[in-house]
């Protein structure tokens, strides 16, 4: 079908009418939408191709459509995240949550890890967490793969684990974390000063691997990395500091 108004080479582009439709319920407000249009279009979903058997098996959809993927790869599974139920609170809070999940990269089935979690997640060296700073509720948690249960790390310690200085109407984020053991028997976090070696199998037993001193003298004791390569932390090794004061 024809449209006069269309067609008509006479109007210039600047004269043209243009109409951007937005309602209420969108996800994101209409000059979000317009700025992110490119990258909509352009949006590719992750997929695995078996080189054996020629099989493709897709990982993303429009129902999750980010798959995070490690530097290294080294397991059959990775994670997955969306933030579509929650992204139209945007507009008010840019400290959107977002639901977190296994994806399995032989076919694609998708496990529940966490329901608007407050946080991006990793996987441990050796696989058998996944763990993140849960900023709602200022703690360190891990989820256990093989148990498939959500385990609190920090909420039982008498430190605080959120930054003491934080003062933007914000939720405050953490001072990070050192890594893991070998075996993945233990994780090295940071509190403002101190470090603190927490099993996620036993949270209440977390040693304060720096006794307290930093915290007393007003000493910031971080771990010094010197292999970018190293994958844990040799239990039977040494821990290099710096000190701040």
């Amino acid at each position: 079908m024809d449209y006069t108004y269309e067609s008509d080479t006479t109007i210039l582009d600047d004269e043209r009418v243009s109409l951007d439709i937005w309602g209420w319920q969108d996800s994101e407000i209409q000059p979000m939408q317009l700025k992110n249009k490119g990258r909509e279009e352009r949006f590719s979903y992750l997929a695995t191709i078996d080189l054996k058997t020629d099989k493709i098996t897709q990982l993303a959809d429009l129902d999750v459509k980010n798959v995070s993927l490690e530097s290294k790869i080294e397991r059959d599974f990775g994670l997955a995240w969306t933030d579509a139920p929650y992204r139209i609170n945007y507009s008010w809070d840019i400290q959107t949550g977002r639901d977190l999940y296994l994806v399995d990269f032989k076919d694609g089935t998708r496990t529940l890890i966490e329901k608007d979690a407050s946080g991006f997640p990793s996987i441990s060296p050796e696989g058998k967490y996944v763990y993140w700073y849960d900023g709602r509720d200022s703690s360190w948690v891990t989820y256990d793969v093989a148990q498939k249960v959500k385990i609190n790390l920090t909420k039982g310690l008498s430190e605080v684990f959120y930054e003491e200085l934080h003062d933007s109407p914000s939720l405050p984020g953490s001072y990070g974390s050192a890594g893991w053991l070998a075996e993945d028997e233990a994780f090295l976090v940071y509190d403002r000063f101190d470090i603190w070696k927490i099993d996620p199998k036993n949270p209440s037993g977390a040693i304060n691997l720096t006794q307290g001193a930093g915290r007393k003298s007003n000493t910031i004791f971080r771990r010094q990395d010197l292999d970018r390569e190293e994958r844990s932390i040799d239990p039977k090794g040494q821990l290099l500091l710096t000190a701040f004061n």
